[in-house]
């Protein structure tokens, strides 16, 4: 890598991957996020759905499937009515105690604790989770590595791309900076943030192939005029994605899917 530094924040001038360094006290980290808030968001079925189709397309059917930084198991139970056998992990006991509660099989702790099959998962999910570990791309190999031979590893993560564009209009604007900084050693701050380009190249270095990233769905929460804006968002990039074949991707998250060989 070629970093421009930032301050604490550097850019990779190669694959745009924009990341933390020094990296960030592993433990601390864990003990951060342990006293977080609950993620337990509402809205996010266009997404769920998305993530559950690219899975079981590769599968071709529902299998055992560890959702790592479940949160409140919010995909979990929807992966539940669709027929799969659903395992969660997540370092934070508030989001574990309400999974629980809901009936979910929910381990407090990272992706080291959590408990495999002898063969492995056939899937593996992340959404939004990545971008938080103190070592993400070894959290990204430990997450590839619980997956089964043929199994699927799938991923929901920001596009620094994307986010890099809105930080320079929020500038020209003056929008408050915190507003913006999408990578920060702050606690509740995202540690690394990829471009498509380094989501592939990391993926394939953790031994996954036949890699594929999508613009990811849009999330239904907020006003109707918010809710427009997101689908038109989505449908210009699904758009600008499918004419470019997959080279340009302009939007605010994207979907990664790929499989063990």
């Amino acid at each position: 890598m070629r970093p421009a530094h930032e301050g604490a924040v550097a850019t990779c001038g190669a694959c745009g991957v924009t990341f933390v360094t020094p990296p960030v006290d592993e433990s601390g980290r864990t003990a951060d996020h342990g006293e977080g808030v609950v993620i337990d968001e509402t809205g996010r079925g266009a997404t769920f759905r998305q993530v559950e189709s690219l899975m079981r397309e590769r599968l071709g059917g529902p299998g055992r499937v560890l959702d790592i930084g479940c949160g409140g198991g919010q995909f979990m139970l929807a992966l539940e009515e669709l027929g799969w056998s659903v395992s969660g992990v997540d370092i934070n006991p508030r989001a574990v105690a309400l999974a629980r509660e809901r009936g979910l099989d929910v381990r407090l702790g990272t992706i080291a604790d959590a408990v495999r099959p002898r063969d492995g998962f056939d899937a593996v999910v992340a959404l939004h989770a990545l971008e938080y570990f103190a070592r993400p791309l070894a959290a990204l190999d430990a997450a590839a590595a619980s997956v089964r031979p043929g199994g699927v590893l799938a991923l929901e993560t920001p596009n620094v791309l994307w986010h890099r564009r809105q930080a320079a209009i929020g500038r020209l604007l003056r929008v408050d900076p915190a507003r913006l900084m999408i990578v920060s050693p702050a606690p509740d701050r995202r540690l690394i943030a990829f471009s498509p380009k380094a989501l592939t190249i990391a993926l394939g270095n953790a031994g996954l192939v036949d890699v594929a990233l999508l613009p990811a769905a849009p999330r239904a929460s907020g006003g109707a005029a918010e809710r427009v804006v997101r689908r038109a968002i989505l449908a210009t990039a699904a758009l600008v994605a499918g004419v470019s074949r997959e080279r340009i991707l302009a939007a605010p998250s994207l979907v990664a899917v790929a499989s063990r060989p």
